[in-house]
């Protein structure tokens, strides 16, 4: 039982030193991370690079969907453009061009189905992560249609009811950059 003892020390001895060099490590490297004077610059390009790219995704546009036509075609854009950027390597993008056309289509339940046998794991994951926001933007994209056609009183001979087209309001933006 001592010789076991006399093997577990230094074995010990070993896995803390090699513990305490990485945490060493890490903490020299973060430090001098830090004290880089562009640092807080790099944070705000790196975020602003995302932001842009998130937003133009996230701006597509959903069709009226009353005018299948539209739809179908919008359907087709998005599974294409998803496929075009996950086999890039753009996931994250994919996804949620992906996840539009799922809100897009006439028949989700069966086109997620068909998209767990096709895609990878991981993607089908981030793809299912994604969905309640793609399902807020197709909100948001329907109540945006309905908001610019408001119906409105028409005082002519017949009283009829007219139509009448608003532009859409440009979405607020919201700067959620910390480090000022």
């Amino acid at each position: 039982m001592s010789s076991v003892l006399n093997l577990k020390s230094p074995l010990v001895a070993v896995a803390g030193a090699a513990g305490i060099g990485f945490i060493g490590y890490c903490i020299y490297f973060d430090r001098k991370r830090r004290s880089d004077p562009n640092y807080k610059q790099k944070i705000r390009q790196n975020r602003m690079a995302k932001q842009e790219t998130q937003s133009v995704s996230s701006n597509t546009a959903f069709p009226d969907p009353r005018d299948q036509a539209a739809m179908q075609k919008f359907f087709f854009e998005e599974i294409s453009l998803g496929e075009q950027l996950m086999n890039e390597g753009h996931v994250e993008e994919g996804v949620i061009h992906m996840s539009n056309a799922v809100f897009a289509c006439e028949h989700p339940t069966e086109l997620l189905q068909i998209l767990q046998q096709t895609m990878a794991g991981p993607q089908f994951e981030a793809l299912a992560e994604a969905l309640p926001a793609a399902k807020i933007r197709q909100q948001n994209s329907v109540r945006s249609h309905m908001e610019s056609i408001s119906i409105i009183d028409v005082t002519n001979d017949g009283g009829d009811v007219g139509v009448e087209h608003k532009p859409p309001q440009a979405p607020l933006i919201f700067d959620a950059d910390d480090l000022e």
